[in-house]
């Protein structure tokens, strides 16, 4: 019982860190391009594209919630896979 709500809290943390990162990362990487959606936004499954990770309009790309956690484990992994790399490369 207490194992299984540490590790939806484990999974909430992560998420929410993700999301963070993503909100950071996709506006940079991107030049402002490409928005984020709110954390509770009212967007349907039906208005997205890329199995619920964009939303696009007529005139903006935005990225869902899933989305923008998705591409901030992405950078989460990609960093720390360099910091490793540049670590055992010097150490």
């Amino acid at each position: 019982m207490l194992g299984d709500l540490l590790l939806g809290l484990q999974d909430f943390l992560f998420e929410a860190v993700f999301y963070v990162v993503g909100r950071i990362v996709i506006p940079v990487a991107s030049f402002g391009r490409w928005r984020c959606l709110p954390l509770l936004s009212g967007v349907s499954k039906e208005e997205t594209r890329w199995g619920g990770l964009i939303h696009r309009t007529a005139t903006r790309t935005y990225f869902t919630s899933g989305g923008t956690a998705a591409v901030g484990g992405v950078a989460c992994l990609t960093s720390a896979i360099i910091v490793l790399l540049v670590w055992m490369r010097y150490h």
